[in-house]
């Protein structure tokens, strides 16, 4: 097998994976100084509207059912988010 040389599309994979790790890294550390992870930011980005329901959210996020109640937990417990049960549609009013 031939080692890459410069210009070859090796060379652009691995500058996108480096490019990659690091951006998530210093995402990671910025968001650190704030007290929430990139998965808690993710949460909140999308749960900003107040529309969606916790699973709708999870969903989006790629986040599954025990690992987003660990999240809306902490970001409840850091004053960050509140749960608000879902209206039940065809319900008597």
């Amino acid at each position: 097998m031939e080692s890459p040389s410069p210009g070859r599309p090796q060379d652009l994979l691995f500058l996108l994976s480096w490019a990659s790790q690091a951006f998530w890294a210093e995402q990671a550390a910025g968001l650190a100084e704030l007290g929430i992870s990139p998965r808690a930011y993710a949460v909140l980005l999308r749960a900003h509207d107040g529309n969606l329901t916790q699973r709708q959210i999870g969903d989006m996020c790629g986040v599954d059912k025990t690992t987003m109640v660990v999240t809306l937990d902490q970001l409840e417990a850091a004053g960050l988010a509140r749960r608000i049960p879902a209206r039940v549609t065809g319900a008597p009013g």
